[in-house]
C-alpha cells in the first residue's frame, strides 16, 4: 500500500528545489496486471494463426487459389476476432480513462 502523505522535490538547473506542501496520496483501486493484456495477446495469437497458415500454404503451392467457401470461413473468423480485438482495446482505453480522469469512481466501474 503506497497511500499517505508525500513531499515533492524537482530539479532545477542550480539544484534541487524546495519542498512542497504535503500532497495526499489516496489509493482507490487496484487493478490486476496482466489480466486485459492476456486476452489481448490470445486474439493477437488468434488474428495471427487465422491467416498465417492458409498464405504459407499459397505460398508453398503451385495452386494459389482458395475457394470461396474457404474464403468465406476465413474472412468471418479473422472480422469475428478483429472485432474482438477493437472491443477489448476499447474496454482498455476506457478503463485507463476512468482510472486517470476519475479516480474515485474507478472502483464502481
Amino acid at each position: 500500500n503506497h497511500a499517505g502523505r508525500y513531499h515533492c522535490y524537482y530539479k532545477t538547473h542550480v539544484g534541487m528545489s524546495e519542498r512542497s506542501e504535503f500532497l495526499d496520496l489516496m489509493v482507490t483501486a487496484s487493478w490486476s496486471s496482466g489480466s486485459k493484456e492476456n486476452k489481448l495477446s490470445l486474439i493477437d495469437i488468434s488474428l495471427a494463426t487465422i491467416t498465417i497458415p492458409q498464405m504459407l500454404v499459397h505460398t508453398l503451392s503451385v495452386d494459389r487459389s482458395i475457394s470461396y467457401n474457404r474464403c468465406m470461413v476465413q474472412l468471418f473468423f479473422f472480422m469475428a476476432v478483429g472485432s474482438m480485438e477493437v472491443h477489448l482495446l476499447a474496454a482498455m482505453a476506457y478503463d485507463r480513462y476512468v482510472a486517470i480522469c476519475d479516480p474515485l469512481r474507478y472502483s464502481a466501474i
